[in-house]
């Protein structure tokens, strides 16, 4: 089937100008297809990230960080969890977030999964957050984000993926700053080798690393 002209047949004999003609139609044709195709696609996970964002269908649960010598469990990590059909790991709907513009929002909707973690996972125990670099640029959600938890703060521990590059990140620093003001502790995620690292350590300089061992 030849939609919107995509693919022609020149009948013998014909002339250059003609192929060359025939060619730039049937290519801007499919240009044009592969357009609405990507427009039609991107609807579609706009809205399925619109409903993850509304509805009951994000989620956190947490898996206990323990003590290398005793075993004992000091932390918690919270993980986002999804169970909408489509966008149904939290790698998918990060990713939407990401091509959309809704990280900000993304992040608030976590805000509110996280309400009374702390209250379930015990008096003494950290939890460990997820934080999205590009939520750095705006220390105001960063506060408000931790000011949630109240005196609770204390016993948060912000995430930061090591691959994040802060020095792309505007006002990043006011971001630090304002969650250890809350008393919340700062972790630098994936951490490996090389100048990379060693330079968000540095900048960062987190309370807690976690190392990359693959």
């Amino acid at each position: 089937m030849n939609q919107g002209e995509v693919m022609r047949v020149l009948p013998k004999p014909f002339d250059g100008a003609t192929l060359v003609e025939a060619v730039t139609t049937s290519l801007t044709a499919f240009d044009e297809r592969g357009r609405k195709f990507e427009s039609a696609e991107s609807r579609a996970e706009a809205g399925a990230l619109e409903t993850c964002l509304h509805s009951d269908l994000l989620a956190l649960a947490v898996q206990p960080i323990v003590h290398a010598k005793n075993h004992s469990i000091f932390a918690y990590e919270a993980l986002l969890r999804s169970r909408h059909e489509e966008l149904n790991t939290p790698l998918k709907v990060l990713a939407a977030a990401e091509r959309s513009g809704r990280i900000s929002e993304l992040s608030d909707a976590i805000a509110v999964l996280s309400d009374g973690w702390l209250e379930r996972i015990g008096p003494e125990a950290l939890l460990f957050l997820n934080l999205h670099p590009q939520i750095l640029a705006e220390p105001e959600r960063v506060r408000a984000y931790l000011n949630r938890f109240g005196q609770g703060a204390s016993r948060i521990v912000m995430e930061i993926t090591e691959r994040a590059d802060l020095r792309h990140v505007p006002r990043a620093e006011e971001s630090l700053s304002a969650i250890r003001s809350t008393g919340a502790r700062i972790a630098v995620d994936d951490v490996g080798a090389g100048a990379s690292t060693l330079s968000l350590l540095a900048d960062v300089q987190p309370e807690f690393i976690k190392i990359d061992m693959s």
